[in-house]
C-alpha cells in the first residue's frame, strides 16, 4: 500500500529560477544585474531549491528582514 506520494513540480509546472523571478519585476538593467549577481553569489537559492533550508531561514540569510 502506498503511504506517501511526493510530487516534484520544480521546473516542470512551476518555474522559479532567479531569472524568471526578475523578469516579473519592473527593473532597470543595472538593478537587474545587481540583484542577479546578489542571488548567484550565494548558496541560499540553491539550498532552498534543494530543500536543505526553509523559506524563513533563506529570507533571513538575505537580510531582507531585520
Amino acid at each position: 500500500m502506498i503511504k506517501n506520494l511526493v510530487f516534484d513540480l520544480g521546473s516542470v509546472i512551476l518555474k522559479d529560477t532567479p531569472r524568471i523571478v526578475l523578469d516579473q519585476l519592473d527593473l532597470n538593467p543595472e538593478e537587474r544585474r545587481s540583484i542577479n549577481e546578489f542571488f548567484s553569489s550565494r548558496t541560499v537559492w540553491r539550498d532552498l531549491n534543494l530543500g536543505l533550508t526553509d523559506l524563513e531561514s533563506s529570507v533571513m540569510a538575505f537580510n531582507f528582514v531585520e
